[in-house]
């Protein structure tokens, strides 16, 4: 019995080792890594600039780029253009203009890349990259010579070299050469000669030395595309990843000239062995002669620092004020922009938001202003973008245009809202958004709107209605509440919504500015209010000649006209 015991004992304990070893209960964090580390186009490898986010590519003369297709490599989770998903080698684009690439990171923060392409002039004959085996040559434009040292013991007697080129054809005498595939001796310099398209040429000579059996350097070396700095005489490589790269995973890809290359006891494979590089990784060079040469590789993470300059879109003068337009910087510095400030000049006078329009009040009437905007992030403010266009704000009539519609009142002393420093009021559609609706579905034409309910008649109280309204018949565009909170029109790339069914006072004073407001039809128009009186009935507006405009209510099954308002 007492074996018995001891085994039910032991079979327990393994039951619970094997459910704790398989169960963690904090998950990783999601990574916010969100770079792209490589860029090429038809084999044109594309500068990346890591810190104001761009990407720049040069096509050979003649290159039509209407249709090119992206390789890339990235560090997020997934590529887009617009809302297309992008795979690499596969996606194809127009590149007539600049292309914005955006990089989502795992946990959903993202990054825009800005990818500009340039053709190269008929003349252009440059030799811009050439590799042997894997091993990249040092090209001195200068001196039009490349040099290239290969690992020791390499027989150099068919090599094939891939290279790219600004130029139209490169030959080897009088054989055309084909980047990848066209083989030569190199057992002495090889001339490469680059025809232009307007039929000049450039000649390329090509040296190629094999490293001593002594030999055990570490010519090159990256890590996600990210190349290090190699100190040959500290015997140090030097990587610095972008800000918010894991370093605890990362996978180096390197060449040397030595025989093989360890790190302790475990062989390294370029581009395959990963390391955990939050401290110093040393890796060991083994030469064709036995001896050895260690490189101590460090790896650090960018800080992050302050935005770049957001670009300056439109200014658009008012009353006192101006809205002012603009787009997000390309780079957030690594740290989440947290609001922009636009200043005026002259004056310096200042309005903040967290996007795009920002309204400056405050300005003097009948004086000239520009603006310029930045972007603030948790370590500082970005520099200015570029100054606006000029605008003089004036003071506002009715009926002038104004932000998407007619400035149908002003508010006077008295009104909810008054300002004397800055005017306030009302903004018509110029158009009525739908000629004949219900004033509810017809689930609740004989039910009150439930609380705060929609009695609101005052100036001031037709938003709070239309709202009321809305909950209980929900957004849509089959009543007349609906129809005017989806209206919207877009006036200079700005977008104006927020409409909504105005009061019975509110709609008072479309009647009576009617003519300077325009576009009512005063022979057959009757226009719905927001303002509801009882259970099944509203308030409408008779803008017909002779009716004097009068105000009645009605049951809400009647199709009346609806012009909507909102407020400035």
């Amino acid at each position: 019995m007492k074996k018995l015991y001891m085994l039910l004992v032991a079979v327990l304990l393994l039951a619970i080792m094997a459910c704790s070893s398989s169960w963690d209960p904090i998950p990783p964090p999601s990574s916010s890594v969100k770079a792209i580390t490589a860029f090429s186009l038809d084999g044109v490898v594309g500068t990346i600039n890591e810190t104001g986010k761009t990407i720049a590519v040069a096509m050979p003369f003649g290159t039509d780029v209407t249709a090119l297709v992206a390789t890339f490599t990235t560090t997020g989770v997934s590529v887009k253009v617009d809302s297309t998903v992008q795979e690499s080698g596969t996606t194809a684009h127009s590149f007539t203009s600049p292309v914005t690439y955006t990089v989502t990171a795992a946990d959903a923060t993202t990054q825009d890349y800005t990818v500009t392409v340039a053709v190269a002039s008929s003349s252009a004959k440059a030799i811009t990259a050439f590799t042997l085996a894997g091993v990249v040559g040092t090209i001195n434009e200068t001196g039009k010579t490349i040099a290239v040292t290969m690992p020791f013991d390499t027989s150099v007697t068919n090599l094939v070299a891939t290279f790219t080129t600004t130029g139209v054809s490169v030959k080897v005498g009088s054989t055309v050469q084909e980047s990848g595939t066209t083989a030569h001796s190199f057992t002495s310099p090889v001339t490469y000669t680059v025809t232009a398209a307007d039929a000049t040429t450039q000649d390329y000579t090509v040296t190629v030395a094999v490293a001593s059996s002594s030999a055990k350097a570490i010519t090159a070396f990256s890590l996600a595309s990210v190349a290090g700095t190699i100190d040959e005489t500290g015997k140090t490589i030097a990587v610095t990843m972008p800000f918010g790269t894991s370093v605890t995973n990362l996978v180096a890809t390197f060449i040397t000239d030595g025989a093989s290359v360890k790190v302790v006891s475990t062989v390294q494979e370029s581009g395959t062995t990963a390391h955990n590089f939050t401290s110093p990784v040393v890796y060991t060079v083994t030469a064709a002669d036995s001896t050895t040469q260690n490189y101590t590789v460090t790896v650090t993470v960018a800080p992050s620092t302050v935005p770049g300059a957001p670009t300056i879109g439109t200014a658009t003068a008012g009353n006192a004020q101006a809205t002012v337009t603009f787009t997000a910087p390309v780079s957030d510095g690594g740290s989440a922009i947290t609001g922009y400030t636009v200043t005026s000049s002259p004056g310096g006078l200042t309005g903040t938001g967290t996007a795009s329009p920002i309204i400056v009040t405050g300005l003097t009437n009948e004086t000239a202003y520009t603006f310029t905007v930045t972007a603030t992030n948790a370590i500082g403010i970005s520099t200015a973008s570029s100054a606006s266009n000029s605008v003089t704000p004036i003071a506002l009539l009715i009926g002038d245009a104004y932000q998407g519609g007619k400035i149908a009142y002003i508010l006077q002393f008295g009104d909810p809202g008054y300002n004397a420093n800055v005017q306030h009021g009302l903004i018509a559609t110029t158009v009525d958004p739908n000629l004949g609706i219900v004033w509810a579905l017809s689930s609740y034409q004989g039910i009150s709107v439930p609380a705060p309910g929609a009695t609101g008649t005052a100036i001031g109280t037709g938003l709070a209605n239309t709202t009321a309204i809305i909950a209980q018949n929900a957004a849509g565009s089959n009543y007349a509440a609906g129809v005017c909170d989806a209206w919207s029109v877009t006036v200079d790339a700005v977008t104006y919504s927020h409409w909504y069914l105005p009061s019975k006072d509110e709609l008072n004073k479309l009647y009576l500015n009617r003519v300077a407001i325009g576009n009512f039809d005063v022979t057959t128009a009757v226009y719905w209010s927001s303002t509801e009186t009882a259970a099944g009935y509203a308030w409408f507006q008779d803008f017909r000649n002779g009716y004097n405009g009068q105000q009645i209510d009605a049951v809400k099954t009647n199709t009346f006209r609806v012009r909507a308002v909102r407020a400035f």
